[in-house]
C-alpha cells in the first residue's frame, strides 16, 4: 500500500522549501508555515495545480491534520505524518464525504469547508496585524515622553 500523492508531495515540499517560508518543527512532528504570502506565490505552485493556502489547508484536514497557532505561526500536525518516518504517512487516508452526509447536500458541506477556511486565514490575518499594531504601540509608550500637565490644562481652555 502506498501513500497519496498529496502526502508524497507534501513531505517532499517540506525537504525542499526555504525554512523561512514552510519547515518541519524541531523535532520532525508536526510542521509549520511562516510566510503564507511566500508559500502561496514560491512554494505550492511547484507542487500543486494551485497556488492557494485555503485549499491547501483545506487538504490537510481532509487527511486528519490538525492546525494549532502559535505566535501567528500555524502548526500542522498528524501522529502518522512523520519527517523520519516517511512510510508511518502510508496509513492515511482521506476522508470523503458521500453526496449527501447526514441530510446536507455534498455541495453545501464543501462551501461551507471552503468558508472556514477562508474565516481561518482571515482570522490569521488579524491576528497577525493585532500582533503588529500591540508591538507599535509598546514601542510608541517606551519612547514618548510625557505630557506636563501645565501643557494639558492650557490647551482645553
Amino acid at each position: 500500500m502506498s501513500s497519496a500523492i498529496f502526502l508524497q508531495k507534501l513531505h517532499s515540499l517540506l525537504r525542499s522549501a526555504p525554512a523561512n517560508i514552510i519547515s518541519w518543527k524541531h523535532d520532525g512532528s508536526a510542521f509549520a508555515v511562516y510566510d503564507i504570502a511566500a508559500l502561496e506565490a514560491q512554494v505550492l505552485p511547484r507542487y500543486f495545480k494551485h497556488s492557494n493556502y485555503a485549499s491547501f489547508t483545506r487538504q490537510l484536514r481532509f487527511y486528519g491534520f490538525r492546525r494549532s497557532r502559535c505566535e501567528g505561526v500555524s502548526e500542522f500536525h498528524h501522529a502518522d505524518f512523520l519527517r523520519d518516518l516517511p512510510n508511518a504517512m502510508r496509513s492515511m487516508r482521506r476522508k470523503t464525504f458521500h453526496s449527501n452526509i447526514g441530510g446536507t447536500p455534498r455541495a453545501e458541506v464543501d462551501g461551507l469547508w471552503c468558508a472556514l477556511s477562508q474565516f481561518e486565514e482571515h482570522m490569521e490575518e488579524l491576528t497577525n496585524k493585532t500582533n503588529l499594531l500591540r508591538l507599535a504601540l509598546r514601542t510608541m509608550l517606551r519612547t514618548t515622553k510625557p505630557i506636563p500637565v501645565g501643557v494639558i490644562n492650557r490647551s482645553v481652555t
